[in-house]
C-alpha cells in the first residue's frame, strides 16, 4: 500500500480532524485508516495510533482481532522500514507513536530499533515528556534499549530539571522496571525530591517510590519528604498508589510512623476498593516493620474470601506471612488457604509454599490437607527450594506435631537440608534444624544422622542464642524460693549440653523434673474480634510446641501467664506478692508439689 507524503498537507489537516472527532469509537478510526491510509502524513498516523491507544483494555483487546487494525500495523512498521526517524519525524510525533505502541502492547522490533538507533538525536532535540513517553514505552513492552537509557542518565539534570512530576515518576518507573541502574538520574531526583512530592500526583509520588525501593537506594530527602506530606496520598491516592508506597517504606526499612498511622485510619479504602495485591503489599509492609496494625488486619480477615478467590499465590502467602509475622489470630484465611491447597499450590513457587507452612505453624493452625498435599507433590518443588525453604517447612513440622503424619515429607526435606553445605546456612536455619531434631527425638523418630560439620555450626548456634529475663522473670524466681521451691533459672530441658540455649526453661528442678515457664506478650496471639484485648488467651505455635516437647521429655509442665500476673497486680504491691505466692503453691500442688 502506499503510504502517501510524510509530511504535511492540505489534505492532511481535514484527516487528523476526522481522527480526532471518532476518537472515541475504534471501528470509525479504523475505517478512516481504511478509506485514507494512502493519504496519512506523519502526523495522521500519531495521532491515529494515539486515538487508538486511549481504548479500554478490553476495546484493545477486541480492536485488535480486527484485519483492517492488522493492516494499519503492518503500514506503519513499513514506513520505518524505508525511512529514517529523522526524515520523517519530530521526537514529539515519534513519542506518541512508541507510547500508542506500548499501550496496544505491538512490540514492532523495527520501530524500537529504530528509536535505540537515534538515541541521540531524540535525548538532543526531545522535551522531557517525550523521553519520558519513550522510556515508559520501552518498559511496558520489557525492551531494554541500552543506549537509549544511557542517554538519558547521562542527560538527568534537563529532564528533571525541566521535566514534569509526571514525566519524571514515568522515567525513574522505567528505569527500574527495566532493572536498569541510573546513578546520576536516582541522585538528583532525591535532591530535587520537593518538586515530586509537593506538585505530584499520588502515582507520580508513588510511582518514584517504587523505583527506589527497587533499586535499593535509600533517597531519605525524597521519603522524609513524603512522610511529611503523607495524607495527600493516603486520601487522594487509589489503592495501589497507597500499597506501592507502604510497600517502597518497609523495602528500604524506614518506618514512617505518620503514613502507616493514616493507612490504617483509612483502611476500608484499600481493603474494600483494593486488589489482592495491594492488600498484600500493604500488610507484607506493616509485617516487615513490625508495626501494629490490628483494625486494618481485621478488615482483612473479614474479607478473606477475597483474597483467596481473586489473588495470586503469591500475594495469598504474603497476607498470611503478615498475619503469622504480626501474631494476629486469623480464623478464616489459614482456613480457606487449607480447603484450597491442591488448587493454590499448582500456582505456588518454594517460597510462597514455604511462607503458608511457616505462617500455619506460627499461627498454631494444624492443617488438614495443606502439608499432605505438599507431601505428594514434593518432587516437583524440591529442586527449587532453597536452604530457607527447607528449614522453615521442616520447623512447621516440627512445630504442628506433624513429623508422624508427614514422615515421608520429613524424611525427604531432611535428607535434603543435610546434603547442603553447612556453610550456607544462616544462624535461624541452623536454630530450627536442631528444633527439629529434639522434636523427633521426642517422638522417637529416627532421622538421618547429622554430619559432623553441619552439627559442628548448629552447637555453635544454640550455644549463641540469646538469653533475656524480664523484670516480671525476676521477681517470680524470688517468690518461688520464698515459698521454698528452689530452682535454677535458665534451664537445658536436655540429659545433657549438646543443645546450648536452645528452648531453655525459664525456672527448673531436676529433681523434681518440674518446669515452670513465664508467658509474656510474645508469648500469646491477638485475637482481632471486637473488644478483644492484645496478645492474650491463644498461646502461638512455637510456645504449644515448647511445652509439648517438654512433657514429652518427662517434665511435669507449669505455664505462669503474664495476663494473670497483671489482674494481680492491680490489688496493690502488698496484697498481690502474698496472692502471687499462693497461686505458686496452687499450681505447684497440681503436679504434686506441696510446699
Amino acid at each position: 500500500m502506499s503510504h502517501g507524503k510524510l509530511i504535511d498537507s492540505n489534505g492532511s489537516i481535514k484527516i487528523n480532524n476526522e481522527i480526532v472527532n471518532n476518537a472515541d469509537k475504534w471501528n470509525n478510526l479504523l475505517s478512516i485508516f481504511e478509506w485514507n491510509g494512502h493519504q496519512f502524513n506523519i502526523v495522521n498516523w500519531a495521532t491515529f495510533m494515539n486515538r487508538l491507544g486511549r481504548n479500554r483494555k478490553s476495546e484493545i483487546f477486541r480492536l485488535k482481532k480486527n484485519p483492517r487494525y492488522k493492516n494499519a500495523i503492518s503500514s506503519i512498521a513499513e514506513i520505518f522500514v524505508s525511512n529514517s526517524i529523522r526524515e520523517i519525524c519530530s521526537v514529539r510525533h515519534m513519542s506518541n507513536i512508541v507510547h500508542a505502541l506500548a499501550k496496544l502492547d505491538e512490540p514492532i522490533k523495527v520501530i524500537l530499533d529504530r528509536v535505540e538507533k537515534e538515541s541521540e538525536w531524540i535525548i538532543n532535540n526531545g522535551e522531557p515528556q517525550h523521553i519520558s513517553n519513550i522510556a515508559w514505552a520501552f518498559a511496558k513492552l520489557n525492551v531494554p534499549a541500552p543506549n537509549f537509557f544511557k542517554l538519558v542518565d547521562e542527560d538527568a539534570s534537563r529532564i528533571i530539571g525541566n521535566g514534569t512530576p509526571q514525566a519524571i515518576s514515568n522515567t525513574a518507573w522505567a528505569f527500574a522496571k527495566l532493572s536498569v541502574p541510573a546513578p546520576n538520574f536516582f541522585k538528583l531526583v532525591d535532591e530535587d525530591a520537593s518538586k515530586i512530592i509537593r506538585n505530584g500526583t499520588p502515582q507520580n509520588i508513588s510511582n518514584t517510590a517504587w523505583a527506589f525501593a527497587t533499586f535499593s537506594i535509600p533517597a531519605p530527602n525524597f521519603f522524609k519528604l513524603v512522610e511529611e506530606d503523607a495524607s495527600k496520598i493516603i486520601r487522594n491516592g487509589k489503592p495501589q498508589e497507597i500499597s506501592n508506597t507502604a510497600w517502597a517504606f518497609a523495602k528500604l526499612s524506614v518506618p514512617a510512623p505518620n503514613f502507616f498511622k493514616l493507612v490504617v485510619e483509612d483502611a476500608f479504602k484499600i481493603i474494600r476498593n483494593g486488589t489482592p495485591q495491594n492488600i498484600s503489599n500493604t500488610a507484607w509492609a506493616f509485617a516487615t516493620l513490625s508495626i501494629p496494625a490490628p483494625n486494618f488486619f481485621k478488615l482483612v480477615e473479614k474479607d478473606a474470601s477475597k483474597i483467596i478467590t481473586n489473588g495470586k499465590p503469591q500475594e495469598i502467602s504474603n497476607t498470611t506471612w503478615a498475619f503469622a509475622e504480626l501474631g494476629y489470630d486469623s480464623i478464616h484465611l489459614p482456613k480457606l488457604i487449607d480447603d484450597s491447597s491442591a488448587q493454590l499450590m499448582k500456582g505456588m513457587n518454594s517460597q510462597a509454599i514455604a511462607n503458608v507452612a511457616l505462617a500455619f505453624a506460627k499461627l498454631d493452625y494444624k492443617s488438614n490437607h495443606y502439608f499432605n498435599v505438599l507431601e505428594n507433590n514434593i518432587d516437583a518443588f524440591l529442586r527449587s527450594m532453597n536452604n530457607q525453604d527447607i528449614c522453615n517447612i521442616l520447623w512447621s513440622l516440627a512445630i504442628l506435631d506433624l513429623m508422624d503424619q508427614n514422615k515421608m515429607l520429613l524424611g525427604v526435606l531432611w535428607r535434603k537440608a543435610i546434603s547442603k553445605d553447612p556453610s550456607e546456612f544462616h544462624d535461624d536455619n541452623l536454630y530450627q534444624l536442631a528444633q527439629v531434631h529434639v522434636h523427633a527425638k521426642a517422638n522417637s523418630i529416627d532421622l538421618k544422622q547429622l554430619p559432623t560439620s553441619l552439627q559442628s555450626r548448629i552447637d555453635k548456634s544454640v550455644w549463641h542464642a540469646d538469653v533475656n529475663s524480664s523484670r516480671s522473670e525476676n521477681e517470680y524466681s524470688k517468690l518461688l524460693q520464698e515459698i521454698g521451691f528452689n530452682h535454677e533459672r535458665e534451664v537445658s530441658p536436655f540429659d545433657d549440653s549438646s543443645y546450648g540455649n536452645m528452648l531453655l526453661i525459664d525456672y527448673a528442678c531436676r529433681d523434681r523434673m518440674v518446669a515452670i515457664e513465664f508467658d509474656g506478650p510474645f508469648h500469646f496471639l491477638t485475637n482481632l474480634k471486637e473488644g478483644a484485648l492484645p496478645n492474650h488467651d491463644k498461646k502461638n505455635g512455637a510456645t504449644k510446641a515448647k511445652r509439648r516437647l517438654l512433657k514429652r521429655l518427662g517434665w511435669k509442665f507449669i505455664s505462669i501467664s503474664y495476663m494473670e500476673d497483671v489482674c494481680v497486680n492491680k490489688k496493690g504491691q502488698n496484697k498481690a506478692r502474698e496472692l502471687k505466692k499462693e497461686y505458686l503453691k496452687q499450681k505447684l500442688r497440681k503436679v504434686s508439689v506441696v510446699l
